[in-house]
C-alpha cells in the first residue's frame, strides 16, 4: 500500500485552488515560489490533463507542464500504473486542516472530489483503498480534533463509502488510519486524544473499525502514558522518513537497525507492525535552500537506498508495508513516473534554485518497477540479492 496525497492543484482546473502544493503562492508559479522537488513525467498523462507551467523549459527548450490531482484522467493514469506494477492500493490522505472551520477549509471540496474519483477508479483498476486521517496542521483542542474525525467517519459510514467493494477491510472491519501521533507540544496530540480514538473505533456498532495509527518512529522511547496509548492500536506505522544512518560524508542508508526489536515489541502487544519505506527525500525548494553544501537531499543512489529497505523487509518476513509515497513530490519521496529532464530555465534564464531531483538517468517508471520487484521478493517469487533488479 502506498500513501497518496492527491493534493496538487492548478488554476482553471476542477476544484480550482490555484497552484496549490506546486507553489507557495496559489496565484503564480515561478522559481521563487516552487515548493516541490521532483518534476512529474507529464508524457505519462493524457495531453488534455497537462497544464502549462508558464516560463519553465527543459534542457531541450520544450515547454514544461504540471497536472491537477483532482483531474479524473490523472487519477486514472496513476491507478493504472499501480495496477500495472502490482501495487495493491493506497492510503488516501484525508487532511483535517481542510475540514470546515480549519485553516485551509477552502481545499475541502477538492479533497472530497478526489475521494469520489478514487472510489470509482479503484473499482475499474482493481485496487483497494483506505482513509488515512492526517492531523498535521489541525487547530483546536484535542476534543475539537476528535470530533472532526469522528463526525467525518460517521458521515462516510452512513453514506456507505466504507462498505464499498474496494474499501480495505481487515477481520471483517473497515480499516481506518489516523496519522501524526507524535509527541510534540506544537501539535494538539495527547495520550488522552489517542485513547479517545481507540475507544471510539473499538466500540461495538456500525462505526467500529480496524484502527491503524501512524507516527513517531521512536515511539518505544515515549513516556509511559504514550506507551499505554499506543498499545490500543490494531496496527502501527512508524514514520521513518529522514531517519538515516551512515558515516560522515558517505551515502546514507535508511536506518533499519531498530526494526526487528520494534516488530517483536508490537507483536507482543497484539499490534501489527507495518514499517514505512521510502526511495529518498528532499526539502530544498520547500525550505528555499540554495546552497548545495546545505542540501536536505537524501540521495536515492540509483534505487539502492530503496532496494536495501525491501531486502530488510524480506529478512524480517514482513508481509505488509507502507510505501511513502506514491505522488509526494513535495518532499521528494514519490515513486510515480517522474522525469529526468526537468526544467532548467525560466523565462530564458537558468533556474536560480538547486536542481530538481531526478531518477539518475533511469526510466521514469524505475521506482514503480523496483516496487513491483519488492513485492515479488516479499512473496518469494524472486531471490534476495544485493544487486538491483534488472528488467528482462
Amino acid at each position: 500500500m502506498a500513501g497518496y496525497q492527491g493534493w496538487f492543484r492548478c488554476p482553471a482546473s476542477q476544484s480550482d485552488t490555484g497552484w496549490s502544493h506546486w507553489s507557495a503562492n496559489p496565484n503564480r508559479i515561478d522559481p521563487e515560489s516552487i515548493k516541490f522537488e521532483i518534476w512529474p513525467d507529464m508524457s505519462a498523462y493524457p495531453s488534455s490533463s497537462r497544464v502549462v507551467a508558464p516560463g519553465f523549459l527543459d534542457s531541450f527548450g520544450n515547454q514544461c507542464f504540471l497536472y491537477s490531482g483532482v483531474n479524473a484522467k490523472v487519477i486514472e493514469s496513476q491507478f493504472t500504473s499501480m495496477r500495472d506494477y502490482d501495487i495493491d492500493g493506497i492510503w488516501l490522505q484525508r487532511f483535517i486542516v481542510n475540514f470546515p472551520g480549519q485553516p485551509v477549509s477552502v481545499g475541502g471540496p477538492a479533497q472530497d472530489d478526489v475521494m469520489a474519483k478514487v472510489i470509482s477508479t479503484a473499482g475499474r483498476t482493481g485496487r483497494v483503498w483506505a482513509i488515512s486521517y492526517d492531523l498535521a496542521g489541525a487547530k483546536g483542542a484535542p476534543d475539537v480534533v476528535f470530533a472532526l474525525v469522528a463526525d467525518d467517519w460517521q458521515k462516510l459510514v452512513d453514506q456507505g463509502t466504507t462498505a464499498g467493494p474496494r474499501y480495505l477491510h481487515q477481520n471483517g472491519l473497515p480499516v481506518v488510519s489516523i496519522w501524526d501521533f507524535i509527541n510534540d507540544h506544537s501539535r494538539p496530540i495527547t495520550p488522552g486524544l489517542i485513547q479517545q480514538f481507540v475507544n471510539y473505533f473499538h466500540t461495538s456498532g456500525k462505526y467500529r473499525a480496524y484502527l491503524v495509527s501512524g507516527g513517531d518512529w521512536n515511539f518505544a522511547a515515549e513516556p509511559p502514558e504514550w506507551q499505554a496509548a499506543f498499545k490500543g492500536f490494531d496496527a502501527y506505522i512508524p514514520w521513518n522518513i529522514g531517519n538515516v544512518t551512515g558515516a560522515p560524508n558517505s551515502s546514507p542508508a535508511a536506518s533499519m537497525g531498530w526494526w526487528k526489536a520494534d516488530k517483536v515489541r508490537c507483536e507482543a502487544e497484539g499490534v501489527r507492525w507495518i514499517p514505512t519505506i521510502y526511495p529518498g527525500f528532499s526539502w530544498n525548494h520547500l525550505l528555499q535552500i540554495t546552497d548545495q553544501s546545505r542540501t536536505s537531499t537524501i540521495a536515492r543512489r540509483g534505487g539502492r537506498f530503496y532496494w536495501e529497505q525491501w531486502r530488510r523487509l524480506k529478512q524480517l518476513d514482513i508481509k505488509t508495508v507502507f510505501i511513502a509515497m506514491f505522488d509526494e513530490v513535495d518532499e521528494g519521496t514519490s515513486i510515480d513516473k517522474n522525469t529526468n529532464n526537468p526544467p532548467v530555465t525560466y523565462n530564458g534564464a537558468p533556474l536560480p534554485i538547486l536542481p530538481f531531483v531526478t531518477y539518475d538517468g533511469e526510466s521514469s517508471d524505475w521506482y514503480l518497477f523496483l516496487t513491483q520487484c519488492g513485492r515479488k521478493l516479499l512473496r518469494g517469487e524472486i531471490s534476495d540479492t544485493s544487486d538491483l533488479p534488472k528488467r528482462r
